[in-house]
């Protein structure tokens, strides 16, 4: 998965489409997706382009867009947010799959 920061993100979210994951080294429930996010960038490297975003090094664009809790996942089109997770509903690869499966194309 793509590393992006302040000086990247706006590049990366203009290529269609997208998944951002806001997180942090010190996020339980980051790791605990760990190895399903790697099978999950795998399944769906037909439908997008995946990246991360570490909210403690690149705080202002958490909250640009308004993450409050981690794990967070935006889909970008266009360069504009589409579809979001919230960390309520992204604790399993299941709950993550069913996002990226509804809003692929």
């Amino acid at each position: 998965m793509e590393r992006v920061d302040h000086h990247t993100l706006a590049t990366v979210v203009a290529a269609d489409p997208v998944v951002v994951e806001f997180k942090a080294d010190w996020c339980v429930d980051c790791k605990r997706l760990a190895p399903a996010m790697s099978v999950l960038t795998e399944e769906y490297r037909h439908a997008y382009r995946f990246a991360e975003i570490d909210v403690d090094e690149s705080r202002q664009i958490a909250e640009k867009y308004k993450v409050k809790g981690i794990p967070t996942f935006i889909i970008f089109k266009a360069g504009k947010e589409v579809a979001r997770l919230t960390s309520r509903e992204a604790k399993t690869q299941e709950e993550v799959a069913l996002f990226l499966e509804k809003y692929s194309e």
